[in-house]
This record gives C-alpha cells, structure tokens and sequence, in this order.
C-alpha cells in the first residue's frame, strides 16, 4: 500500500519518494470543460432526452426522462411502440455519452495530475537517461517531449497497480483543495471512491474524475468543515 506523508511527499510501492506538488483546480476544471465541449462538438449526446406535459391550462412543460428502479420510475414507457422505442434510444445515446464523458475527462485529470502534480527537478534517475533506453529495449515507446515523458516515468517506473495511482490521484487532489497532505482525507476520499466505483471495471485512470469528485465530497477537516477549491 502507498502511503502519503505530511510534507508533501507520496511514498511508491517501490520504495521511490514523489514529491508533489499542488495542482490549480480551475486548470482541472477547465480541462474537464474542454473534454465535454470536445465530445459535445463531436456530437456525442450528454443531455438527458426529454419529453413534454401539457397541463390543463395548455401549458407545455418539458422534463428530462428518469428511470430509477429503485422508485421504480421509468418515464421512457409509453402507450405508442414508436414513442417508447425512440425514448430508449435517446436514453441508451445519453448514457453511452456520459460514460464517454466519465472516461475522457478521468484520463485528462490522471494526465494532468501525473504531469503537474509531481516535481522532478531533483529526481536523479529521471534525468538518467539509463531508464528510457532500458524501457525501448524492450520495445516500449519512450515520449521525448514534456509532459508526455515525465507522466509516461511516473506510470512506468514510480507507480505499479493502478489502484496506486488512484491513491495518487486522490494524494495530489488533497494538496490541491488544502495545500497539504492529510493521510486522514486521502483514507476518508478512497474509502467512498471505493464505496462509489464497486464493481466499476474501469481503469484507475479512467476513474480519475470519480476521485477527485469522491475527495471533494470526502472534503472537510475533523471539526466537519468543508474546503473550497485553492482555499
């Protein structure tokens, strides 16, 4: 298990020591923004479909469709075949989308935090290049141009499973929001991440978006109190 320390370190499996460094939340927001405008201009739906309610005054009200089994709510029924069929086909395009959404804006974050989120400056064995020729002996493809090459170093040599590099994520999101590391948020974000993405397949690098929302939500010193973003 990784550990995080207080003073801005991050412990690897591995035994190597990161240091990190706080990474601006409205860069983070703005590259979650342009990921859902790229899909948007993509045409990719991320709306929910929507259906119409005429009162009895003739007014016309629009709802976004809801299905929750558990409320055992499904608002995609309808009397006419066609209706309810074109109903489900907008509504599987939504969540097709959102997942796309989810995806996108996980493995921008993860790139961004890898990237921003971790010093080198004094990382010998990064300015080494013995790792990088060691790696395309073996074929693999070696970035030469920043950041692609230090966040390709901190996957490949600094972190191992990927739930480290959730742990990571959720370490750097933790300095971010507060300007320090605090073991206790970081357990407090994983444990609902984990609680939030059980049974979730998907990659720790797609599930970035879910830390950090998890952190936010997790967000909040003992006495309950919450932190903004760059407080």
């Amino acid at each position: 298990m990784s550990q995080s320390k207080t003073g801005n370190e991050f412990v690897c499996q591995n035994g190597r020591v990161l240091r990190l460094r706080p990474v601006s939340m409205l860069l983070a927001q703005n590259v979650q923004d342009a990921a859902e405008a790229e899909l948007r201009a993509a045409g990719v739906r991320l709306d929910a479909p929507t259906y119409s309610v005429t009162s009895v005054s003739g007014e016309v009200v629009e709802y976004s469709h809801q299905v929750d089994a558990k409320a055992n709510v499904n608002t995609l029924l309808d009397a006419d075949p066609e209706v309810q069929a074109a109903n489900v086909k907008a509504w599987s395009e939504y969540q097709a989308g959102q997942r796309q959404l989810s995806v996108l804006r996980g493995e921008r974050l993860a790139n961004l935090f890898l990237g921003e989120g971790v010093d080198l400056s004094g990382d010998a064995e990064y300015a080494d290049e013995a790792w990088a020729r060691r790696q395309r002996a073996y074929g693999a493809n070696v970035p030469d141009e920043e950041p692609a090459r230090q966040i390709h170093y901190v996957q490949t040599v600094c972190l191992g499973a990927p739930d480290e590099l959730t742990t990571f994520i959720a370490t750097v999101t933790a300095l971010s929001m507060t300007g320090r590391v605090d073991a206790s948020r970081v357990e407090a974000a994983m444990a609902l991440f984990r609680r939030r993405t059980a049974g979730n397949p998907a990659g720790a690098t797609e599930d970035a978006q879910g830390t950090v929302d998890a952190l936010g939500t997790a967000g909040g010193d003992a006495d309950g109190a919450g932190v903004a973003p760059n407080a």
